[in-house]
């Protein structure tokens, strides 16, 4: 009975012969794939962890502003006028534009302190990235 065994040149002349054309371009193109698709994903947690410190920042620049607002009235018990207010800010190495509205309320010992931040970039006003609402005594 004849065996169906390659002789040794055809197994030697196929363990030289390597990839082929097609199987290079293959590898390249899942590689290329796999490569944008990291490169996508780096990019999106960039951009969300800038977002989240210019959130963060702008935050911090309306607890300021509120408590300036509280030294104030403690320091200075008179009465305060109720409107709008605005003024620009640095911090954490930007320019934030503070609008604070002063409101009386329904109860006759509290202020209602509103207070938008804006970051004004190149001249132009950004946002609102922060948003924050407190009472103060009026006492």
């Amino acid at each position: 009975m004849p065996t169906c065994r390659p002789n040794r040149a055809a197994k030697q002349g196929r363990a030289k012969r390597g990839f082929t054309l097609i199987e290079m371009l293959i590898a390249l193109l899942v590689l290329s794939v796999a490569g944008l698709v990291v490169s996508s994903a780096v990019g999106n947690v960039a951009f969300q962890v800038w977002s989240l410190e210019r959130r963060a920042a702008a935050h911090w620049v309306a607890e300021n502003q509120l408590v300036r607002f509280q030294l104030r009235r403690r320091n200075n018990p008179g009465s305060v006028a109720s409107g709008r207010e605005s003024e620009t800010v640095i911090l954490a190495g930007r320019r934030w534009r503070v609008r604070q509205n002063v409101a009386a309320t329904s109860h006759p010992s509290l202020y209602r302190v509103e207070i938008e931040v804006h970051e004004l970039v190149e001249g132009r006003q950004e946002g609102p990235f922060g948003h924050l609402v407190g009472f103060v005594g009026r006492r």
